[in-house]
């Protein structure tokens, strides 16, 4: 089971309230993976993770 992209934020619920970047969480990654995560999980969900921002904010519009 890979990291889901929502995990790398805190708060927000998509319509009101902005999602925010879980800067504690993506600090704590230099160190270890998240608990029940590998670091494979990890490798794999940090470049969705950026594709996802670029397609959003870069070709999307």
């Amino acid at each position: 089971m890979g990291v889901e992209l929502t995990a790398f934020f805190s708060g927000g619920d998509g319509w009101a309230q902005p999602w925010a970047l879980d800067i504690t969480l993506i600090e704590s990654l230099r160190f270890r993976p998240p608990t029940g995560h590998t670091d494979m999980d990890v490798a794999i969900a940090l470049p969705r993770l950026l594709h996802h921002d670029f397609v959003s904010h870069g070709t999307d519009g």
